[in-house]
C-alpha cells in the first residue's frame, strides 16, 4: 500500500526487508534475543512514524455510526 501511494518512500524492497521487515519479524519470534525485541520494536516505531504521515486509521467505534450494522450470517 505504501509504495503505491508514496512510491519508494519505503526504499528498495530488497533493503526495505532486511533493514525493516527482517528486524521486525526476529524481535516477534518467540525466544527471540532481548537485543532482537528492542531492535525489532525500534524499527516499528520508526515505520509508523513514516507510515503515519499518510496512513489514516480509524477506530471501530468512530466508523460504526457510518457504516449499517452487521448481519450474521448462518452456516450453509
Amino acid at each position: 500500500m505504501s509504495e503505491v501511494v508514496n512510491p519508494g518512500l519505503l526504499g528498495e524492497e530488497r533493503s526495505f526487508k532486511r533493514e525493516v521487515e527482517g528486524p521486525i519479524v526476529r524481535g516477534r519470534q518467540p525466544g527471540a534475543r532481548k537485543k532482537d525485541v528492542e531492535i525489532g520494536v525500534a524499527r516499528g516505531e520508526a515505520l509508523g512514524k513514516l507510515t503515519g504521515m499518510f496512513v489514516l486509521r480509524r477506530a471501530a467505534e468512530i466508523l460504526t455510526s457510518y457504516l449499517p450494522p452487521k448481519c450474521m450470517r448462518s452456516p450453509a
